[in-house]
């Protein structure tokens, strides 16, 4: 078995919120990133995962091409503090730069890159 990355973050979200945005990007202008998607309440004792969506479709996993970017949306409408995002890469990538940087202009959304 090959080596397995996983790279976590915390994300405060607003009790008002229905949704949030997390933008992904590849910066790896050669290979393509194939990786799985955890996300759940961080007061959960269940951890039970949270809906991801992906141009309306609820997914699990996905794979991102060389230097693209793509954007998820997350239900957190029953979330009251934050929510833990997980990616988890088997066999590739050299992990995540996850900054949680949220701006006044879009205060639910995300930005990560992929190594």
């Amino acid at each position: 078995m090959g080596k397995r990355s996983v790279s976590t973050c915390r994300i405060k979200t607003d009790q008002s919120q229905e949704t949030l945005t997390v933008a992904i990007k590849n910066s790896n202008q050669k290979y393509s990133r194939p990786f799985k998607l955890n996300v759940y309440d961080e007061d959960s004792k269940t951890k039970e995962k949270l809906p991801v969506y992906l141009n309306e479709e609820r997914i699990t996993e996905d794979t991102i091409g060389p230097s693209e970017e793509k954007e998820y949306k997350i239900n957190v409408s029953n979330v009251d503090r934050k929510v833990v995002f997980q990616i988890i890469q088997e066999n590739s990538g050299g992990g995540m730069k996850m900054g949680v940087s949220k701006s006044s202009k879009h205060p639910t959304h995300v930005e990560f890159q992929m190594k």
